[in-house]
């Protein structure tokens, strides 16, 4: 009896904890880890022949290139979820190291980041075969763990513009980290 009692007591217990702690672990906003790859610049033709290349920002600050021709696509381009895995692999084709951001510089990209990037204009179609550079901020998504992407802004062939300041300034210093590459394209205004 004494043993039926103390279990029950253990289940009572247990119950009450689940029931509380449950409650406020969901009360609670967590915030996203910050993700190994914080930010693209993409470049992507399908006119002619495949090509993307771009860049990205790691954790640390590197900034590597990448270049990727016809007979490596890539086949992530329509996904918004990434694994750490799929990443590494888009990136690993024709991988240079450009440069690298202090860390102060860095820190506070990723706090702009993480802002709210607000609405995109909505699609405007400008040009054919100029191919489109695309520049992406990377989170982590908590339910899934992987990395999912947002547009900041599209341009060449079809245009996109954020309208968010922490948005604008991502896009001006995202291009300012190879300014030559991504500046001078066809419809890039």
């Amino acid at each position: 009896m004494k043993k039926q009692w103390i279990i029950t007591i253990f289940i009572v217990y247990s119950v009450a904890a689940e029931v509380l702690l449950g409650s406020c672990s969901s009360a609670v906003k967590q915030e996203s880890p910050t993700p190994s790859v914080l930010f693209e610049v993409e470049y992507l033709n399908y006119a002619w022949s495949y090509q993307q290349s771009g860049l990205y920002v790691d954790i640390a600050g590197n900034v590597y290139g990448y270049l990727r021709r016809k007979d490596q696509y890539w086949d992530g381009n329509d996904k918004t979820l990434f694994s750490y895995e799929e990443l590494l692999n888009k990136f690993s084709v024709g991988k240079t190291l450009m440069k690298t951001i202090d860390a102060a510089t860095l820190q506070q990209k990723i706090a702009l980041g993480r802002q709210d990037i607000g609405q995109l204009t909505e699609p405007k179609y400008r040009c054919a075969d100029a191919g489109t550079v695309s520049f992406w901020v990377y989170r982590v998504d908590t339910e899934s763990g992987k990395y999912a992407r947002t547009l900041l802004t599209r341009a060449g062939d079809v245009m996109q513009k954020n309208q968010t300041e922490s948005g604008t300034a991502l896009v001006n210093w995202l291009r300012s980290l190879d300014s030559a590459a991504y500046t001078q394209l066809p419809c890039f205004d």
